[in-house]
């Protein structure tokens, strides 16, 4: 699931996925041919 349907889903920004994101608190796979976010059922599950 891309990141902005993960912050659709939440009921949060996108920009909330990114800070998650740096601070280390919810880091997603990212895609290897074109560095997205990806996020699993897991990482939906944690947030």
């Amino acid at each position: 699931m891309n990141i902005k349907e993960a912050a659709k889903l939440a009921g949060i920004s996108v920009r909330n996925l990114h800070h998650y994101d740096k601070i280390g608190l919810l880091v997603p796979t990212r895609n290897a041919w074109n560095d997205y976010r990806d996020y699993s059922d897991e990482d939906l599950d944690k947030l």
